[in-house]
């Protein structure tokens, strides 16, 4: 079987002594490898794992993604708690009743184009982040399309609420109290509470900013939905709007940002991920 560590086998007369602790087998060309010389090799490189991972201590472990996850979805159930009063603190009530007007329509050949393009995009300058794009684009160009409609409705209402049943399994049954109650779950959980709150005050404090540029004008309120909860956080913009002006119907409008917001943390998370493995993957010994 051949190698899968990325060195040269050394000759046989630098073969390991039999009580030496590191003895590598099943290397190509039927040579063993001298250990000493293959950990000085590897001083600067990828860690190297005979046959299991180490716990790691930094939050690209896999340790740590069972945490990670919890705290996302969490976060996404608590947007209706979390945005309303950052909202409410960063607006003015006369703000929050801008009426915002339809542009201009979309025609559906660039409803179909649309998700084409993004996918080629992203699996031409980002690979890593090509799956999660390549799905979400591909739900919405069986939807837009308009020639399958049965899986389009599958999609939505059956497909989607057994996926949903499914990951909400896998993620709490990985997630033990061992793992959950401790220190650095908790400090994974705040960060990820201020990291929420500032990027909904940086959406609002944006679309405010643009409000005193452009030549229509823009809720503020829809900046909050920049956020990767779809479609929570339209609603939540949506209901705030209301709350301020009753004719005041924002879904439409915060979807756009919504819908950006999903692309960016996407990109954003498939560039983290892919400097993660780099830098903290494991290479396994077969």
């Amino acid at each position: 079987m051949r190698c899968e560590i990325p060195h040269r086998c050394v000759r046989r007369k630098y073969r390991i002594r039999r009580h030496s602790p590191f003895r590598l087998r099943n290397c190509w060309e039927g040579r063993s490898v001298r250990a000493s010389s293959l950990l000085r090799q590897n001083s600067s490189s990828v860690p190297l794992s005979l046959g299991r991972t180490r716990p790691c201590k930094t939050t690209a472990s896999p340790v740590c993604w069972k945490a990670i996850a919890v705290a996302a979805y969490s976060y996404m159930a608590l947007v209706p708690l979390i945005q309303p009063p950052i909202m409410r603190a960063l607006t003015t009530q006369e703000e929050r009743s801008i009426k915002m007007v339809q542009l201009r329509h979309v025609t559906k050949t660039e409803k179909i184009v649309f998700p084409i393009v993004v996918t080629v995009l992203a699996a031409a300058f980002l690979p890593s982040a090509a799956p999660l794009l390549g799905m979400f684009c591909f739900g919405n160009l069986m939807k837009e399309s308009g020639v399958v409609d049965r899986l389009s409705d599958t999609a939505q209402n059956a497909l989607i609420n057994v996926v949903t049943i499914m990951l909400g399994l896998g993620v709490g049954s990985k997630l033990s109290a061992e793992d959950f109650l401790n220190v650095e779950t908790l400090g994974i959980l705040s960060l990820g509470l201020v990291a929420f709150s500032i990027g909904t005050a940086t959406g609002v404090l944006m679309a405010k900013a643009l409000n005193k540029f452009s030549a229509h004008d823009i809720n503020p309120l829809i900046g909050a939905a920049g956020v990767s909860a779809v479609p929570m956080a339209a609603r939540v913009a949506n209901k705030v709007g209301l709350e301020a002006n009753k004719q005041n119907f924002l879904l439409m409008h915060a979807m756009g940002p919504n819908v950006a917001g999903v692309i960016g943390s996407a990109v954003a998370a498939g560039v983290m991920l892919s400097y993660a493995f780099q830098h903290t993957g494991v290479i396994a010994v077969s």
